[in-house]
């Protein structure tokens, strides 16, 4: 639907324009009626129209002045002259003005209909152009870049230093209309981000930045990048936007951040990957996601921890469960890639939006994992050994499996040796020992590297413990193999 603005004096003549115009029956709809060129100007300067029908003679600024006001300030936008008097002055300036066509009263409904025609299929041209044109761009600013991108973008940032790039998330929807009119007067360009259209990113000029942050609707968040002084650089200013969001917390009472480099925020401890990845396993879908919920709220409203902090936990939650799945299945679960996840968590902004996204995303994947029966042994030994199985590279403790498994640890530690012979912790480093050998017999990763990735994170401990168990250093080993 496109709409317009009417501007004519003779009330009867104007509401007999639009009658003709609403029994066409095309894609348009009147957005205001001026009884002059002065009501016109006061509208659009601050709500925007596709076209415009305008007589010429007129009291308080005439067609002729109006003209003047719309080719300076919307020098492409179709306008319709609807006039009385067949006056070569105001067809010059008709044409001068780029109108459609100049017609003369009184006028057919064929007269009429036949200028709209040619707006609407003006307007669809350049619609279709433009949203080619800002797909390109909004791909290059995520960061797909192409020729095409680039050129659109340095049109749009000619010069450096004069224009932000500025990420807007609402929260509500009533605001979302209300900050898309401001954006229509303040930027240069506006797209919301593809599915996701309460976020979005725009273009707007240093001059007009204060206008949008002093004028800001409530219920939304802007992320203000650090001057463009690069086009061909337009996806760094955009993670500028998406740090400066992620940055919040449940202590931020502004709604307006602005990018600061000098700013460093300290990771955040979170010790209970493990213990969620437990429930996780074992199916307990209820109980992971009532724990994880509890341990975002402290993190988020008790602890200072940021949005950007959350993300990272169940990111790495769900990298976790990738490593599972994967393990358990002896597959590649391609469907749980962290990187999709990331693409999702460059559209939230909110505590709500990130928590709902996680508990539901693991919450399916412990409900699918109820099936399995995982650790449900009656020997508790057994369950013991297989967890060990798939998370000997984790800093697992005696303390944290009797957590877990309900068992004091003391006694757990006597009853493991009773079952298998062996001490818990040999047991553990034999499974780590075996894990290194394969991998210096399957890849060229360097010995410090391999320590790590199977739970060392002392390389000198996990040499002497390789020769305790195989009477060779991790380089003869590989070597004699």
């Amino acid at each position: 639907m496109y709409h317009f603005l009417i501007a004519d004096d003779e009330i009867l003549i104007r509401k007999g324009t639009l009658k003709k115009i609403e029994k066409l029956g095309l894609p348009i709809q009147c957005a205001f009626e001026a009884s002059n060129g002065k009501e016109a100007l006061t509208y659009l300067e601050k709500n925007p129209v596709d076209f415009v029908i305008t007589d010429m003679d007129m009291p308080e600024y005439d067609g002729v002045q109006f003209l003047d006001y719309l080719k300076k300030q919307f020098p492409e936008m179709p306008i319709i002259v609807i006039s009385g008097y067949q006056n070569f002055a105001y067809l010059q300036k008709a044409i001068q003005a780029n109108a459609i066509n100049y017609i003369l009263k009184p006028f057919s409904r064929e007269d009429i209909q036949k200028s709209l025609l040619d707006v609407i299929a003006i307007l669809e041209n350049k619609k279709s152009q433009k949203s080619n044109e800002n797909e390109v761009i909004i791909s290059t600013i995520i960061g797909h870049q192409t020729e095409l991108g680039m050129k659109a973008l340095h049109k749009l940032i000619p010069v450096p230093n004069q224009y932000y790039l500025v990420l807007s998330v609402c929260r509500e929807p009533e605001a979302s209309l209300e900050l898309l009119k401001m954006l229509d007067q303040m930027a240069i360009f506006s797209e919301p981000i593809p599915k996701y259209a309460q976020t979005r990113f725009s273009i707007v000029e240093k001059s007009k930045i204060l206008g949008l942050v002093s004028d800001l609707p409530d219920d939304v968040l802007l992320g203000i990048s650090s001057p463009v002084m690069d086009a061909a650089a337009i996806g760094s200013y955009y993670d500028n936007c998406i740090d400066v969001l992620n940055s919040r917390n449940s202590h931020s009472q502004s709604a307006i951040f602005y990018y600061d480099s000098t700013v460093k925020n300290e990771k955040y401890a979170f010790p209970h990957i493990a213990e969620l990845m437990y429930y996780l396993e074992t199916g307990k879908e209820s109980v992971l996601k009532e724990k994880l919920r509890g341990y975002f709220e402290t993190a988020y409203f008790s602890e200072g921890a940021t949005l950007f902090d959350l993300k990272d936990i169940g990111l790495s939650l769900i990298e976790k469960s990738k490593q599972f799945l994967d393990d358990y299945y002896r597959m590649q679960s391609n469907y749980t890639y962290p990187e999709i996840h990331k693409e999702v968590m460059e559209r939230l902004f909110t505590f709500k939006e990130i928590s709902t996204y996680f508990l539901d995303f693991l919450g399916n994947i412990a409900k699918s994992m109820s099936y399995e029966h995982l650790y449900s042994s009656q020997d508790i030994i057994v369950n013991v050994k297989d967890y060990l199985d798939i998370h000997y590279a984790d800093p697992i403790t005696l303390d944290f499996l009797s957590d877990i498994f309900y068992i004091n640890s003391s006694y757990l530690s006597t009853l493991f040796k009773e079952k298998t012979g062996m001490k818990y912790v040999d047991y553990l480093n034999g499974l780590r020992i075996d894990a290194a050998k394969t991998l210096l017999q399957t890849t060229d990763r360097r010995a410090a590297t391999i320590s790590r990735l199977v739970g060392y994170d002392n390389e000198k401990y996990f040499y002497r413990v390789f020769k305790k168990f195989t009477d060779l250093t991790p380089e003869q080993y590989r070597k004699q193999k």
